[in-house]
């Protein structure tokens, strides 16, 4: 998974912080800080509008993921209906299996 870029005016120290709160919290509106801890990015801080846009986007997401495990479903049912229809279009799993060692 690819890592988010910043720059090095959006990383900022938890201890450094402590004094520049309210500066970084209004610059956090436009752009989002990247808090350290022993040189390590810990936490994020970034607007609560950006924050409903990641919310809502992340809730998309899972929507989808849950329509793709319905249609996932939905094909496996339709796959398993159709060949107890019709078993003599079942193709058995070895003769796949030989036909792609040849290759």
């Amino acid at each position: 998974m690819d890592k988010p870029a910043f720059t090095i005016d959006q990383i900022i120290k938890a201890s450094d912080l402590v004094r520049k709160f309210s500066e970084i919290r209004k610059k956090a509106k436009d752009t989002p800080y990247f808090i350290t801890d022993n040189g390590n990015v810990e936490t994020v801080l970034l607007s609560y509008d950006k924050y409903e846009e990641l919310y809502q986007t992340f809730l998309m997401f899972k929507e989808m993921e849950k329509r793709m495990e319905e249609l996932e479903q939905q094909i496996t049912d339709y796959r398993m209906e159709r060949s107890e229809k019709n078993p003599d279009e079942l193709i058995d799993w070895r003769s796949i299996r030989r036909t792609a060692n040849k290759d």
